[in-house]
């Protein structure tokens, strides 16, 4: 029996956007004092005790930007088009206009829900 081989994908049928995920150290299940302590030497702390986020990483043609959620108690959330502000100096997310900021949040939730091959498909 012979197989025909996948034709090679052109850059507009590739996946654009990709999950950035994050767990700060202070995150359950035990946070930094019920966990064991690490080897000594593997181990480096950071001043970020609940640094915990997820973002949607959008690179296409048309766009290059990162919108992020952060779990914190201020639910903060970051937007920056990397096309305008390589250095992400200029968190514009409450400029985003209600509907986008929807679709964004909406496509973040997509990813996050997704395991193995279920990702494939979106």
């Amino acid at each position: 029996m012979q197989t025909q081989a996948t034709p090679a994908k052109t850059a507009g049928q590739w996946r654009t956007d990709f999950l950035v995920d994050y767990h700060g150290e202070g995150q359950p299940p035990c946070g930094l004092q019920k966990c064991p302590p690490p080897k000594p030497g593997t181990w480096h702390m950071i001043e970020g005790w609940n640094n915990t986020y997820t973002c949607l990483r959008t690179l296409s043609d048309s766009e290059n930007s990162i919108y992020c959620e952060f779990a914190d108690t201020e639910n903060f959330v970051e937007f920056y088009d990397i096309a305008a502000d390589p250095w992400q100096l200029h968190n514009v997310a409450k400029q985003l206009a209600p509907v986008l900021r929807d679709r964004l949040k909406e496509r973040l939730q997509e990813l996050r829900a997704c395991a193995g091959t279920t990702c494939r498909a979106l």
